[in-house]
């Protein structure tokens, strides 16, 4: 089971990275994704409905779908808003992912296997 949704995790990274980028919106003034800032007001709702499914599912340890609820939304960003908002994302749960794998092994084995995907490994 994990080795299929590991596939369909890299499948989706796959697809994602070689497609066309929506149009452009303003540049940002902050670079720095780890700042808890909210999802931007012009993120699509298709995106900030799957960001905000990753939430949920991490607080009720289902790091699996959350991870595919984030490749989602990955797939669905289409402007510059839906990116900034899904590279936030992935930091916040790259580090909810890493300070519950200090006590869950599952959440550990998640981290690794997001590591590995948005590596591209």
């Amino acid at each position: 089971m994990r080795s299929l949704i590991l596939a369909a995790l890299c499948g989706t990274a796959l697809l994602v990275g070689c497609g066309k980028k929506g149009e452009e919106a303003e540049p940002t003034a902050s670079a720095d994704p780890g700042a808890a800032a909210p999802v931007p007001k012009k993120t699509s709702p298709k995106v900030a409905t799957q960001l905000s499914t990753v939430d949920q599912k991490l607080e009720k340890n289902e790091y699996d779908a959350a991870v595919a609820a984030l490749m989602q939304a990955k797939t669905a960003a289409q402007t510059e808003a839906d990116e900034l908002a899904y590279r936030q994302q992935l930091y916040e749960t790259q580090q909810k992912l890493l300070e519950k794998a200090e006590t869950d092994p599952k959440a550990r084995e998640t981290y690794q296997a997001l590591g590995r995907v948005v590596t591209g490994r």
